[in-house]
């Protein structure tokens, strides 16, 4: 077997023995729920970060008490130890030993303020965030507020239009009725006469 698949269907798993084979990758098991042993030693687990953040991501196997990914070059790999004792919390079991209350105490110490730095990360990253889409916001509403300023200069000065159009209609009726009453009065004066 070079590569972890078909298992996803089987949720109820306990106990997964992949030993002994040239397995590369510790993928295509987060549906394993209840996975409480895993064996992977003798494998071609790499030794490298990619393959430390794999057993990182074992986190998911929130039941896996024992772990076994000795005879790799993984078991090499700096921190890779620490790592799964740190982010498997239910872990009890790692290459087959036991894991000491010192193991824990010291995989806690040297990843707690990893941990803390990436929260820092994090809410320095959500404060940017926040900072642009405030800004993005500002510049909408500061938009939609000039919009509006123009929309009501445009319903002023369509009212004043209106008024003025009314007051010239008045005006041009009032023009209309003194021409023809001049027109009236001057050609109706000689009959009047």
């Amino acid at each position: 077997i070079k590569k972890i698949e078909h298992l996803s269907t089987l949720t109820n798993l306990e106990v997964l023995d992949l030993s002994h084979n040239h397995i590369t990758q510790l993928s295509g098991l987060s549906n394993l729920q209840q996975l409480r042993r895993l064996d992977v030693s003798h494998n071609s687990l790499e030794e490298g970060s990619v393959q430390v953040k794999q057993v990182k991501g074992l986190h998911v196997l929130c039941n896996l008490e024992e772990l076994s990914f000795e005879g790799n070059p993984l078991e090499r790999a700096e921190h890779a130890t620490d790592t799964a004792v740190y982010y498997l919390r239910a872990l009890r079991v790692l290459n087959r030993k036991e894991i000491t209350r010192e193991e824990r105490t010291a995989a806690d110490d040297r990843y707690h303020q990893d941990e803390v730095n990436l929260m820092h990360e994090e809410i320095r990253g959500i404060s940017k965030m926040i900072e642009t889409v405030s800004r993005e916001r500002e510049e909408v509403v500061s938009t939609l507020k000039e919009k509006e300023r123009v929309e009501e200069e445009l319903r002023r000065s369509g009212n004043t239009s209106m008024l003025r159009a009314s007051l010239l209609e008045e005006e041009l009726a009032n023009t209309k009725q003194l021409v023809l009453s001049f027109h009236w009065s001057y050609y109706c004066r000689p009959y009047l006469c």
